[in-house]
Protein backbone atom coordinates (compact mmCIF):
# COMPACT_ATOMS: atom_id res chain seq x y z
CA UNK A 1 0.00 0.00 0.00
CA UNK A 2 1.62 3.13 -0.94
CA UNK A 3 0.06 6.31 0.53
CA UNK A 4 1.20 10.19 -0.24
CA UNK A 5 0.10 13.32 0.76
CA UNK A 6 0.70 16.90 0.64
CA UNK A 7 -0.35 19.73 2.52
CA UNK A 8 0.46 22.88 2.62
CA UNK A 9 2.39 24.80 5.76
CA UNK A 10 -0.11 26.45 8.36
CA UNK A 11 -0.40 30.13 7.12
CA UNK A 12 0.80 30.02 3.39
CA UNK A 13 0.96 27.67 0.43
CA UNK A 14 4.08 26.37 -1.43
CA UNK A 15 5.51 28.43 -3.90
CA UNK A 16 6.48 27.14 -7.18
CA UNK A 17 10.21 25.75 -6.27
CA UNK A 18 8.84 24.06 -3.64
CA UNK A 19 6.64 22.54 -5.35
CA UNK A 20 9.09 21.15 -7.99
CA UNK A 21 11.10 20.46 -5.42
CA UNK A 22 8.42 17.72 -3.90
CA UNK A 23 7.56 16.73 -6.89
CA UNK A 24 11.18 15.61 -7.60
CA UNK A 25 11.51 14.14 -3.93
CA UNK A 26 8.00 12.01 -4.51
CA UNK A 27 9.44 10.64 -7.36
CA UNK A 28 12.55 9.18 -5.82
CA UNK A 29 10.37 8.13 -2.97
CA UNK A 30 8.74 6.25 -5.54
CA UNK A 31 11.69 4.73 -6.55
CA UNK A 32 13.19 3.87 -2.73
CA UNK A 33 9.16 2.28 -2.02
CA UNK A 34 9.64 -0.02 -5.58
CA UNK A 35 12.73 -1.11 -4.64
CA UNK A 36 11.59 -1.71 -0.90
CA UNK A 37 8.91 -4.14 -2.54
CA UNK A 38 11.14 -5.39 -5.04
CA UNK A 39 13.47 -6.79 -1.73
CA UNK A 40 10.86 -7.77 -0.18
CA UNK A 41 9.35 -9.89 -2.77
CA UNK A 42 12.64 -11.26 -2.85
CA UNK A 43 13.52 -12.16 0.94
CA UNK A 44 9.92 -13.88 0.62
CA UNK A 45 10.76 -15.79 -2.72
CA UNK A 46 14.26 -17.06 -0.74
CA UNK A 47 12.15 -17.66 2.70
CA UNK A 48 9.75 -19.50 0.70
CA UNK A 49 12.18 -21.63 -1.23
CA UNK A 50 14.54 -22.44 1.81
CA UNK A 51 11.61 -23.47 3.72
CA UNK A 52 10.23 -25.50 0.85
CA UNK A 53 14.19 -26.96 1.03
CA UNK A 54 13.69 -27.98 4.72
CA UNK A 55 9.86 -29.84 4.49
CA UNK A 56 11.37 -31.89 1.54
CA UNK A 57 14.15 -33.25 3.63
CA UNK A 58 12.11 -33.10 6.93
CA UNK A 59 9.66 -35.11 5.14
CA UNK A 60 11.93 -37.85 3.64
CA UNK A 61 13.73 -38.06 7.67
CA UNK A 62 10.19 -38.95 8.49
CA UNK A 63 9.78 -41.52 5.93
CA UNK A 64 12.49 -43.38 6.53
CA UNK A 65 12.70 -43.70 10.69
CA UNK A 66 8.93 -44.60 10.09
CA UNK A 67 10.37 -47.36 7.82
CA UNK A 68 12.91 -48.37 10.01
CA UNK A 69 10.66 -48.09 13.45
CA UNK A 70 7.49 -50.05 11.73
CA UNK A 71 9.64 -52.58 10.53
CA UNK A 72 11.41 -53.69 14.38
CA UNK A 73 8.33 -52.97 15.73
CA UNK A 74 6.60 -55.51 13.06
CA UNK A 75 9.71 -57.94 14.62
CA UNK A 76 9.07 -56.96 18.12
CA UNK A 77 5.21 -57.77 17.91
CA UNK A 78 6.11 -61.49 16.07
CA UNK A 79 8.69 -62.15 18.64
CA UNK A 80 6.04 -61.62 21.19
CA UNK A 81 3.12 -63.62 18.79
CA UNK A 82 0.84 -60.61 18.38
CA UNK A 83 0.03 -60.21 14.80
CA UNK A 84 2.02 -58.07 12.53
CA UNK A 85 0.53 -54.89 10.19
CA UNK A 86 1.49 -52.47 8.14
CA UNK A 87 1.08 -48.67 6.67
CA UNK A 88 2.44 -46.75 4.27
CA UNK A 89 2.75 -43.10 3.85
CA UNK A 90 0.92 -42.39 0.67
CA UNK A 91 1.43 -38.80 -1.38
CA UNK A 92 1.73 -35.81 -0.08
CA UNK A 93 -0.45 -32.79 -1.78
CA UNK A 94 1.12 -30.15 -1.58
CA UNK A 95 0.19 -26.22 -2.60
CA UNK A 96 2.68 -23.98 -0.81
CA UNK A 97 1.24 -20.08 -2.26
CA UNK A 98 4.61 -18.17 -2.61
CA UNK A 99 4.40 -15.59 0.02
CA UNK A 100 6.02 -13.70 2.63
CA UNK A 101 5.16 -11.05 4.87
CA UNK A 102 7.30 -7.77 5.14
CA UNK A 103 5.27 -5.56 6.88
CA UNK A 104 6.81 -2.07 7.45
CA UNK A 105 6.24 1.58 7.77
CA UNK A 106 8.79 4.30 6.48
CA UNK A 107 8.10 7.67 7.53
CA UNK A 108 10.02 10.06 6.29
CA UNK A 109 10.57 13.97 7.66
CA UNK A 110 9.09 17.12 6.66
CA UNK A 111 12.51 18.45 5.37
CA UNK A 112 11.69 17.58 1.97
CA UNK A 113 8.59 19.91 2.06
CA UNK A 114 5.95 17.35 2.66
CA UNK A 115 3.69 16.83 5.50
CA UNK A 116 4.03 12.64 5.61
CA UNK A 117 5.19 10.12 3.57
CA UNK A 118 4.39 6.58 4.14
CA UNK A 119 4.93 2.98 2.47
CA UNK A 120 3.69 -0.02 3.83
CA UNK A 121 4.92 -2.87 0.90
CA UNK A 122 3.35 -6.43 1.73
CA UNK A 123 3.76 -9.77 0.15
CA UNK A 124 2.66 -13.09 2.01
CA UNK A 125 4.50 -16.33 2.00
CA UNK A 126 4.45 -19.92 3.08
CA UNK A 127 5.75 -22.87 1.81
CA UNK A 128 4.68 -26.22 3.43
CA UNK A 129 2.53 -29.87 2.32
CA UNK A 130 -1.02 -29.27 3.77
CA UNK A 131 -1.84 -32.94 3.58
CA UNK A 132 -0.67 -36.80 2.94
CA UNK A 133 -2.39 -40.22 2.97
CA UNK A 134 -1.76 -43.08 5.02
CA UNK A 135 -1.89 -46.19 2.74
CA UNK A 136 -3.33 -49.45 4.88
CA UNK A 137 -1.73 -52.51 3.23
CA UNK A 138 -3.70 -54.50 5.34
CA UNK A 139 -5.35 -56.68 2.13
CA UNK A 140 -5.37 -59.53 0.32
CA UNK A 141 -3.29 -58.38 -2.33
CA UNK A 142 -0.07 -56.89 -0.53
CA UNK A 143 0.06 -59.76 1.72
CA UNK A 144 -0.28 -62.56 -0.91
CA UNK A 145 2.72 -61.00 -2.70
CA UNK A 146 4.62 -60.47 0.88
CA UNK A 147 4.07 -64.60 1.17
CA UNK A 148 5.56 -65.36 -2.51
CA UNK A 149 9.27 -65.69 -3.41
CA UNK A 150 10.85 -62.84 -4.14
CA UNK A 151 11.54 -62.63 -7.64
CA UNK A 152 14.49 -63.98 -8.56
CA UNK A 153 15.95 -60.77 -10.40
CA UNK A 154 15.65 -59.02 -7.14
CA UNK A 155 17.86 -61.11 -5.48
CA UNK A 156 20.40 -61.23 -8.01
CA UNK A 157 21.01 -57.44 -7.79
CA UNK A 158 21.23 -58.07 -4.12
CA UNK A 159 23.55 -60.63 -4.22
CA UNK A 160 25.73 -59.05 -7.10
CA UNK A 161 26.39 -55.61 -4.98
CA UNK A 162 29.55 -55.71 -2.72
CA UNK A 163 27.28 -53.51 -0.64
CA UNK A 164 26.26 -56.27 1.74
CA UNK A 165 28.87 -58.78 3.97
CA UNK A 166 28.73 -62.05 2.02
CA UNK A 167 27.97 -63.84 5.33
CA UNK A 168 25.20 -61.67 5.80
CA UNK A 169 23.08 -62.53 2.69
CA UNK A 170 22.52 -66.45 3.20
CA UNK A 171 21.37 -66.28 6.66
CA UNK A 172 18.64 -63.55 6.05
CA UNK A 173 17.82 -64.68 2.49
CA UNK A 174 17.82 -68.68 3.23
CA UNK A 175 15.17 -71.11 5.19
CA UNK A 176 16.96 -74.40 4.45
CA UNK A 177 19.40 -76.42 2.92
CA UNK A 178 18.72 -79.58 1.42
CA UNK A 179 22.59 -81.20 0.22
CA UNK A 180 22.72 -84.84 -0.78
CA UNK A 181 24.52 -87.40 1.66
CA UNK A 182 27.61 -87.11 -0.59
CA UNK A 183 27.64 -83.51 -0.67
CA UNK A 184 27.38 -83.81 2.93
CA UNK A 185 30.68 -85.89 2.79
CA UNK A 186 32.56 -83.64 0.35
CA UNK A 187 32.10 -80.81 2.21
CA UNK A 188 32.92 -82.09 6.18
CA UNK A 189 35.84 -84.45 4.34
CA UNK A 190 37.51 -81.39 2.17
CA UNK A 191 36.39 -78.47 4.95
CA UNK A 192 38.43 -80.56 7.59
CA UNK A 193 41.32 -81.10 4.90
CA UNK A 194 41.81 -77.36 4.43
CA UNK A 195 41.53 -76.37 8.03
CA UNK A 196 44.55 -78.45 8.57
CA UNK A 197 46.75 -75.99 7.07
CA UNK A 198 44.57 -72.79 7.71
CA UNK A 199 46.48 -69.33 8.77
CA UNK A 200 45.00 -68.24 11.94
CA UNK A 201 42.05 -65.64 11.37
CA UNK A 202 41.42 -67.68 8.34
CA UNK A 203 37.31 -68.32 8.09
CA UNK A 204 38.77 -72.05 9.25
CA UNK A 205 39.70 -71.04 12.76
CA UNK A 206 36.61 -68.87 13.17
CA UNK A 207 34.78 -72.23 11.79
CA UNK A 208 36.82 -74.41 14.40
CA UNK A 209 35.58 -71.77 16.81
CA UNK A 210 31.85 -72.12 16.63
CA UNK A 211 32.16 -76.26 15.91
CA UNK A 212 34.23 -76.91 19.08
CA UNK A 213 31.07 -74.17 21.10
CA UNK A 214 28.70 -76.79 19.42
CA UNK A 215 30.06 -79.97 20.22
CA UNK A 216 30.47 -78.86 24.12
CA UNK A 217 26.23 -77.90 24.07
CA UNK A 218 24.76 -79.60 21.09
CA UNK A 219 26.66 -83.24 20.16
CA UNK A 220 29.22 -84.11 17.72
CA UNK A 221 27.58 -83.69 14.63
CA UNK A 222 30.62 -81.38 12.84
CA UNK A 223 33.06 -84.07 14.68
CA UNK A 224 32.06 -87.18 13.84
CA UNK A 225 31.06 -87.96 9.97
CA UNK A 226 28.87 -90.67 10.30
CA UNK A 227 26.89 -89.25 13.13
CA UNK A 228 26.49 -86.00 10.76
CA UNK A 229 24.97 -88.47 8.27
CA UNK A 230 22.93 -90.18 10.54
CA UNK A 231 21.72 -87.08 11.45
CA UNK A 232 20.57 -85.93 7.99
CA UNK A 233 18.91 -89.33 7.42
CA UNK A 234 17.23 -89.12 10.05
CA UNK A 235 16.14 -85.61 9.87
CA UNK A 236 15.83 -84.15 6.00
CA UNK A 237 15.28 -80.72 7.77
CA UNK A 238 18.48 -80.57 10.01
CA UNK A 239 19.58 -77.39 8.41
CA UNK A 240 16.50 -75.47 8.95
CA UNK A 241 17.54 -71.85 9.34
CA UNK A 242 15.94 -70.65 12.84
CA UNK A 243 17.08 -69.20 15.60
CA UNK A 244 14.75 -70.96 17.70
CA UNK A 245 17.58 -72.76 19.85
CA UNK A 246 21.38 -71.90 19.77
CA UNK A 247 21.92 -75.36 17.82
CA UNK A 248 19.81 -74.90 15.26
CA UNK A 249 21.30 -71.31 14.74
CA UNK A 250 24.94 -72.60 14.89
CA UNK A 251 24.12 -75.16 13.21
CA UNK A 252 22.95 -73.63 9.51
CA UNK A 253 25.53 -70.67 10.13
CA UNK A 254 28.38 -73.17 10.72
CA UNK A 255 27.32 -75.55 7.21
CA UNK A 256 27.55 -71.78 5.31
CA UNK A 257 30.67 -70.96 6.44
CA UNK A 258 31.66 -74.49 5.44
CA UNK A 259 29.89 -73.38 1.84
CA UNK A 260 31.93 -70.34 2.03
CA UNK A 261 35.08 -71.92 2.68
CA UNK A 262 35.12 -74.34 -0.01
CA UNK A 263 33.32 -71.84 -2.77
CA UNK A 264 30.68 -73.90 -3.45
CA UNK A 265 27.10 -72.18 -4.72
CA UNK A 266 23.95 -72.58 -4.08
CA UNK A 267 21.38 -73.90 -6.31
CA UNK A 268 19.85 -71.48 -9.21
CA UNK A 269 16.37 -70.99 -8.34
CA UNK A 270 15.52 -72.30 -11.96
CA UNK A 271 18.37 -73.66 -13.84
CA UNK A 272 20.50 -75.45 -10.96
CA UNK A 273 24.64 -75.61 -11.84
CA UNK A 274 26.18 -78.92 -11.44
CA UNK A 275 26.96 -79.76 -7.80
CA UNK A 276 25.04 -76.49 -6.26
CA UNK A 277 23.94 -77.43 -2.90
CA UNK A 278 19.95 -76.74 -3.25
CA UNK A 279 18.32 -74.62 -1.03
CA UNK A 280 15.09 -72.92 -0.40
CA UNK A 281 14.22 -68.91 -0.24
CA UNK A 282 12.50 -67.05 2.66
CA UNK A 283 9.21 -64.96 1.56
CA UNK A 284 9.33 -61.13 2.26
CA UNK A 285 7.27 -61.85 5.17
CA UNK A 286 9.33 -64.41 6.32
CA UNK A 287 12.70 -62.33 6.53
CA UNK A 288 10.96 -60.38 9.11
CA UNK A 289 9.60 -63.43 11.04
CA UNK A 290 13.26 -64.08 11.04
CA UNK A 291 14.08 -60.87 12.81
CA UNK A 292 11.41 -61.92 15.35
CA UNK A 293 13.56 -65.23 16.00
CA UNK A 294 16.68 -63.18 16.56
CA UNK A 295 15.06 -60.62 19.36
CA UNK A 296 13.10 -63.72 20.90
CA UNK A 297 16.83 -65.69 21.48
CA UNK A 298 18.17 -62.48 22.99
CA UNK A 299 15.31 -61.62 25.18
CA UNK A 300 12.79 -64.90 25.73
CA UNK A 301 14.34 -68.17 25.11
CA UNK A 302 15.88 -70.12 27.88
CA UNK A 303 19.08 -70.30 27.40
CA UNK A 304 19.23 -67.12 25.50
CA UNK A 305 21.82 -66.40 23.39
CA UNK A 306 23.51 -63.43 21.02
CA UNK A 307 22.49 -64.29 17.53
CA UNK A 308 26.33 -64.00 15.74
CA UNK A 309 27.44 -63.73 11.95
CA UNK A 310 30.51 -64.21 9.94
CA UNK A 311 31.99 -61.43 8.94
CA UNK A 312 35.23 -61.05 6.69
CA UNK A 313 37.55 -58.44 5.98
CA UNK A 314 40.72 -57.85 4.09
CA UNK A 315 43.95 -56.42 6.05
CA UNK A 316 46.11 -53.88 4.45
CA UNK A 317 48.22 -56.61 3.54
CA UNK A 318 45.24 -58.38 1.53
CA UNK A 319 44.33 -61.20 3.71
CA UNK A 320 41.42 -61.75 4.31
CA UNK A 321 40.45 -61.84 8.05
CA UNK A 322 37.19 -63.26 9.81
CA UNK A 323 34.95 -62.09 13.10
CA UNK A 324 32.13 -63.26 14.95
CA UNK A 325 29.70 -60.13 15.33
CA UNK A 326 26.70 -59.83 16.65
CA UNK A 327 24.09 -60.02 13.90
CA UNK A 328 21.22 -58.21 15.12
CA UNK A 329 20.98 -56.63 18.59
CA UNK A 330 18.13 -55.70 20.13
CA UNK A 331 17.52 -54.88 23.88
CA UNK A 332 14.34 -53.78 25.73
CA UNK A 333 14.15 -51.87 28.94
CA UNK A 334 15.84 -48.68 29.85
CA UNK A 335 19.52 -48.14 27.97
CA UNK A 336 17.53 -46.36 25.42
CA UNK A 337 16.87 -43.77 23.41
CA UNK A 338 19.95 -41.88 24.25
CA UNK A 339 22.05 -44.97 23.90
CA UNK A 340 20.15 -46.55 20.84
CA UNK A 341 20.25 -46.32 16.80
CA UNK A 342 16.68 -47.19 16.50
CA UNK A 343 13.74 -47.50 19.49
CA UNK A 344 10.12 -48.11 19.49
CA UNK A 345 7.57 -49.02 22.18
CA UNK A 346 5.56 -52.12 22.58
CA UNK A 347 2.68 -52.85 25.00
CA UNK A 348 4.57 -50.00 27.12
CA UNK A 349 7.65 -51.77 26.81
CA UNK A 350 11.04 -49.96 25.16
CA UNK A 351 12.68 -51.96 22.57
CA UNK A 352 15.87 -50.84 20.68
CA UNK A 353 18.63 -51.50 18.89
CA UNK A 354 21.91 -50.62 20.75
CA UNK A 355 24.08 -47.49 18.72
CA UNK A 356 27.16 -49.60 16.79
CA UNK A 357 30.43 -48.78 16.99
CA UNK A 358 30.43 -47.88 13.71
CA UNK A 359 33.99 -48.47 11.76
CA UNK A 360 35.22 -50.83 14.21
CA UNK A 361 36.05 -54.05 13.24
CA UNK A 362 33.74 -55.44 16.00
CA UNK A 363 30.53 -53.29 15.20
CA UNK A 364 27.20 -54.76 15.59
CA UNK A 365 25.93 -56.01 12.34
CA UNK A 366 22.11 -54.60 13.56
CA UNK A 367 21.40 -51.73 11.07
CA UNK A 368 22.50 -53.55 8.18
CA UNK A 369 20.64 -56.72 8.92
CA UNK A 370 17.65 -54.10 9.31
CA UNK A 371 18.49 -52.46 6.19
CA UNK A 372 19.34 -55.60 4.17
CA UNK A 373 15.43 -56.71 5.47
CA UNK A 374 13.83 -53.54 4.70
CA UNK A 375 15.00 -53.02 1.12
CA UNK A 376 13.87 -56.89 0.31
CA UNK A 377 10.68 -56.26 1.70
CA UNK A 378 10.06 -53.32 0.13
CA UNK A 379 11.35 -55.00 -3.58
CA UNK A 380 9.13 -57.75 -2.88
CA UNK A 381 5.32 -56.32 -3.68
CA UNK A 382 5.42 -54.72 -7.20
CA UNK A 383 3.18 -51.57 -7.68
CA UNK A 384 0.54 -53.48 -8.61
CA UNK A 385 0.28 -55.21 -5.71
CA UNK A 386 -0.60 -51.77 -3.93
CA UNK A 387 -4.36 -50.99 -4.14
CA UNK A 388 -4.52 -47.24 -4.69
CA UNK A 389 -7.91 -46.55 -3.19
CA UNK A 390 -7.77 -47.59 0.23
CA UNK A 391 -6.24 -44.77 2.40
CA UNK A 392 -6.64 -44.49 6.65
CA UNK A 393 -7.27 -41.06 6.91
CA UNK A 394 -5.96 -37.41 5.78
CA UNK A 395 -3.72 -35.77 8.10
CA UNK A 396 -3.32 -31.95 8.16
CA UNK A 397 0.53 -30.77 7.88
CA UNK A 398 1.97 -27.83 9.20
CA UNK A 399 3.08 -25.03 7.07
Amino acid sequence: MLQNKIEAPAGGGLDAKGVVRGAIMTASLGTIVRLLALGAALCGAGCAETQMRYNVLSYDNAVAQGANQQLLLNAVRASQHYPMSFTAMGQVLASPPLSASVDGAFNFSRAIGLDTYSATPKLEASAGYTTFTLDNLNYVQFMAAMRTPVPEGILDTFCKTTRWPRGLLPIIYLQKLNPTEDQIRMIDLERKRQCQISKPSDLCSVLETLIADYSDRCGSHFRDLATRLNDLRTDPNFYYNSARTFCNFARFTIIVGEIRRLRLDYCHRKHPAPGCIRAEERPALEMIAYLDELIAAQNYIDPRFEPFVIIGDSTLEGRATFDILPLFEVRRGLGGPHGAALSVVHEGELFYIPRPDFGSRREARSLQTLDLVLETVRAAPLRNDLLKLETLGVVGGKS
